[in-house]
């Protein structure tokens, strides 16, 4: 909770993986709509932190709903921004992009789609000393741990967002068990690899 709190009125950037949480399933699985996802955890995430900020790259990716979303209700607290032309013109970023564009998860090549939002979202919060990230990536949370370029930049996990929506909706059954699903669906590989307890109410529990 310690960490929802202190990042609160701090900077935090989102990646695109903790934005477009459900889309891959909302054509077929009406759980996963857009509808449903703004109530689970989108609406809470954006009114609950106050410097919330998008890379152009990561803009770029999402649904239209979700940016009339965000911008109909956000504009004021939301900043959009960009690599701009530091890029081959400042050493310093020229490096750091290139440091995290070349680690062996991403392989990233300037231009290419894949992993485009990553790897600029991550090279602009180790420039501009963005204190959080926000993503469920497996690759962009590996990176931070290991660059050292990233060290003082700290991740806020889906799980984490999934919090923020529970914390919104306390006496909503329904959609505890959605946050629940959610929480098995997407925080996975967290699991899977002992960083998370197994099940949303445990980690509610150790939280709290």
């Amino acid at each position: 909770m310690k960490k929802l709190i202190d990042a609160r009125d701090q900077a935090v950037i989102f990646d695109t993986s903790v934005l477009l949480a459900g889309i891959e399933r909302q054509g077929s699985d009406p759980r996963y709509s857009f509808s449903n996802m703004k109530g689970a955890y989108l609406e809470a995430t954006f009114n609950h932190f106050q410097y919330i900020k998008i890379h152009e790259e990561v803009w770029k990716e999402l649904s239209e709903d979700r940016r009339d979303f965000i911008q109909s209700g956000y504009n004021n607290k939301l900043e959009i921004v960009s690599e701009g032309n530091l890029y081959g013109f400042d050493p310093q970023y020229t490096t750091i992009f290139n440091d995290i564009a070349g680690y062996d998860l991403f392989r990233y090549k300037r231009m290419q789609k894949e992993n485009r939002g990553d790897i600029f979202t991550l090279a602009y919060a180790a420039y501009y000393g963005v204190p959080f990230v926000s993503t469920r990536d497996t690759s962009m949370l590996m990176v931070m741990q290991e660059l050292p370029c990233l060290m003082n930049v700290s991740s806020i996990g889906f799980e984490y967002l999934l919090v923020l929506g529970c914390l919104n909706n306390q006496t909503n059954r329904e959609l505890d068990k959605r946050l629940a699903a959610l929480y098995k669906l997407y925080c996975y590989p967290a699991i899977k690899q002992g960083l998370i307890p197994p099940t949303f109410n445990k980690f509610m529990e150790e939280l709290i």
